[in-house]
C-alpha cells in the first residue's frame, strides 16, 4: 500500500469521483486542500481529504476520510490499516505546515469505525486542539418550502414509517447492528419526540434501513440529534427526502 497526492489527470479524477458531490470541489483547491490516496496496485482504496480551515489560521478541516471494504481478506490492507496509514501521513503534512488545530466535519465516512473512535485515535497524537462540529438546520418559517431539496423524493424500493411504531422485531433488527452507528444509537435519547421520529424500510427484505431520531430540547424546540443510514442505503440518495419528511412533522 502507498499513500499519496494523486500524481496525474486518471488518479486525480478516480481520486475526486469517490468524494461526495458536496465536496469534489476541493479538487480544485490545490493550495488549500490535503487530498490523499491509499493504493494497492492499481486499486484506490482510500481517501482523505481536507482543507486549511478560512478563520483559523492554525486549523485544518478533515472533511472525508472512507477506507473501501477489502473484498479479498488477507490480500488488501484492512480498513483499520489505510485509516492509520492516511491519518499519519495528514498529521505529517499538516503538521509540516504548521498547523496545530483540527477540526472534524460531520459528513466524513470511516466505514464501520464512527466519530467517536477516530476522536480517541487522534486524541493520542500531538494535536494542540481537535473538535468536531456537527451540523446546524435553520429553517425559517415557511421558506423551507421553496428549496429543491425539500421536494426531493424517495428513491424506489424505500418507505418511512414513525420510529414509534417500530416493531418487537424491528428493534432486535437495530440492535444487532447498532454498533455500526456508534453514538448514534436510537435507543439513547432522554427526551423522545415521536411526531418527528422516523424510520427507512427497505420494502424488498422488509429490514430497517435507518433512523432519523429526534429529541425535545424544549417544549418549543426539537434537536435534529440521531440520523443514521445503513450502509447499503448510502447510496440510494435518501438523506434529503429523509429529512424533508421530518421536517414536515415538526
Amino acid at each position: 500500500m502507498i499513500v499519496k497526492e494523486p500524481e496525474n489527470d486518471a488518479e486525480r479524477q478516480a481520486f475526486i469521483a469517490g468524494l461526495p458531490s458536496h465536496l469534489r470541489f476541493l479538487g480544485s483547491l490545490d493550495h488549500l486542500a490535503i487530498l490523499l490516496g491509499a493504493w494497492a496496485g492499481d486499486c484506490l482504496i482510500g481517501r482523505l481529504a481536507a482543507i486549511a480551515a478560512s478563520n483559523d489560521p492554525e486549523s485544518y478541516k478533515l472533511q472525508f476520510l472512507l477506507a473501501a471494504e477489502s473484498q479479498e481478506t488477507g490480500v488488501l490492507p484492512s480498513q483499520a490499516e489505510v485509516r492509520s496509514a492516511l491519518l499519519a501521513e495528514f498529521e505529517a503534512r499538516a503538521r509540516a505546515l504548521g498547523y496545530r488545530k483540527l477540526v472534524m466535519q460531520p459528513f466524513f465516512r470511516v466505514g464501520t469505525n464512527h466519530a467517536s473512535v477516530l476522536l480517541d485515535s487522534l486524541r493520542q497524537q500531538q494535536w494542540d486542539e481537535i473538535r468536531y462540529v456537527g451540523t446546524r438546520f435553520h429553517i425559517k418559517g415557511y421558506g423551507v418550502l421553496q428549496e429543491r431539496w425539500f421536494h426531493t423524493p424517495l428513491p424506489p424500493g424505500y418507505e418511512i414509517f414513525f420510529w414509534r411504531d417500530l416493531t418487537p422485531e424491528d428493534r432486535e433488527y437495530v440492535k444487532s447492528r447498532k454498533d455500526e452507528a456508534g453514538y448514534l444509537d436510537p435507543f439513547r435519547v432522554e427526551h423522545f419526540e415521536p411526531q418527528s421520529s422516523i424510520g427507512l424500510r427497505n420494502t424488498s427484505t422488509g429490514q430497517v434501513a435507518g433512523w432519523f431520531v429526534n429529541e425535545l430540547a424544549n417544549p418549543s424546540t426539537v434537536r435534529f440529534s440521531r440520523l443514521y443510514l445503513f450502509r447499503e442505503a448510502r447510496s440510494q440518495a435518501c438523506f434529503y427526502p429523509f429529512l424533508a419528511h421530518s421536517v414536515r412533522h415538526v
